[in-house]
């Protein structure tokens, strides 16, 4: 008897099949909403904008809507892609099931922010950079490298079975960054017709963008090419306002026509769940070990942020010139120097001792006594 029992042991070992994080009971997965879009200096066209509210998304769905094959495939389609103008603000919903009896401690949750190859979607060079990182995340069943963005896990979840899956909850905020940017300006006043504006421009980007527009006066646009993170000056004529010690020049739009789209995974064939890796949409830390989420299916790319055309409005152009200081006369700098008021001369004579005298107290940066 014991015999069996030491070969069913050693049988076990070493034909067992390994246990791969989906099927250790804890699931996952994220979505995309949008918390807001574009700010009051950005217009675009409404028709281009794409994407849920947060309410909608975040605080009406659970799990249960977003994925199939019981949590282990994320719904195709779903809550995966917005597309929205720059300083738009995008939420990342978080939603999980615990399908153990046990209490699970999420430490750290990791979003992928691009594909493992780089040149195929890399979404953090669009956005404003909030933590971003790039290293390797290596589960039971899993090898990811890229970039990502690690996140405070959700701390203590206490055991799903037997109960419906909780509404999802925001875990971070990204930010659509304007690929152009005017950085500084210099505004040279000619005349009350006419102003030199020198305008720093900034590519954001490692784009090359083509046919910006800097719009400056009227319907006067400035075509401008530029290099990935190029800067350049830009010299404009304009009429600006001399009021006291401030000069306003108005405003300036930048128009930007080009649309960018930014993936950050791709899913794998139907029913394999261990390969590509770049179709997992989340990576939980539980007990010092990373867990895989749900992964995409089909083979499709998916988690997509698009930059959508726009133009964004500077505020008023002001700048403040220094009042000249008044010039000092004599008796101003010798009542200052003595403290005491002194009477403008009008006629006298000295002698020539008290001359001598005077010459030694005149400090010699005064020239005339």
């Amino acid at each position: 008897m014991k015999r069996i029992i030491i070969v069913s042991i050693l049988f076990s070992i070493l034909f067992s099949t390994p246990v791969f994080a989906i099927d250790e009971g804890y699931y996952s997965t994220i979505s995309f909403a949008v918390r807001s879009i574009g700010g009051e200096r950005v217009s675009y066209d409404d028709e281009k904008v794409k994407g849920d509210s947060t309410y909608t998304v975040v605080r009406q769905n659970t799990i249960d809507s977003l994925t199939d094959d019981n949590y282990r495939r994320r719904t195709y389609n779903r809550f995966q892609y917005v597309a929205l103008p720059p300083y738009s603000e995008i939420d990342i919903g978080y939603y999980w099931y615990n399908n153990t009896p046990d209490i699970v401690n999420v430490e750290t949750i990791r979003i992928p922010m691009s594909r493992q190859i780089q040149e195929r979607g890399d979404a953090t060079k669009m956005l404003y950079d909030i933590g971003f990182e790039e290293g390797v995340t290596i589960t039971n069943s899993h090898y990811r490298e890229g970039k990502y963005l690690d996140v405070e896990g959700v701390g203590l979840i206490s055991s799903d079975v037997g109960d419906d899956a909780r509404k999802g909850v925001v875990i971070a905020t990204l930010t659509i960054k304007p690929p152009v940017e005017i950085t500084e300006y210099q505004v040279e006043y000619l005349s009350e017709y006419t102003s030199e504006v020198i305008v720093h421009i900034r590519n954001n980007t490692e784009e090359y963008l083509e046919n910006v527009e800097i719009n400056y006066k009227g319907n006067i646009d400035f075509p401008v090419d530029l290099e990935p993170y190029q800067e350049v000056d830009l010299l404009v004529y304009k009429t600006c306002t001399l009021e006291g010690n401030s000069i306003n020049c108005g405003y300036m739009r930048i128009k930007e026509n080009d649309i960018k789209t930014y993936c950050t995974m791709y899913g794998g064939s139907w029913d394999n769940y261990n390969y590509p890796s770049d179709s997992i949409t989340v990576f939980n830390m539980i007990d010092g070990e990373w867990i895989s989420g749900a992964q995409v299916q089909p083979a499709v790319e998916a988690f997509c942020i698009q930059r959508i055309p726009y133009i964004y409005t500077t505020e008023e152009m002001i700048v403040y010139i220094e009042p000249e200081e008044p010039e000092i006369t004599q008796e101003q700098y010798w009542q200052e120097l003595l403290n005491i008021d002194i009477l403008p001369i009008t006629s006298c004579q000295f002698s020539s001792k008290l001359e001598k005298y005077l010459t030694l107290l005149k400090p010699s940066r005064v020239d005339n006594l």
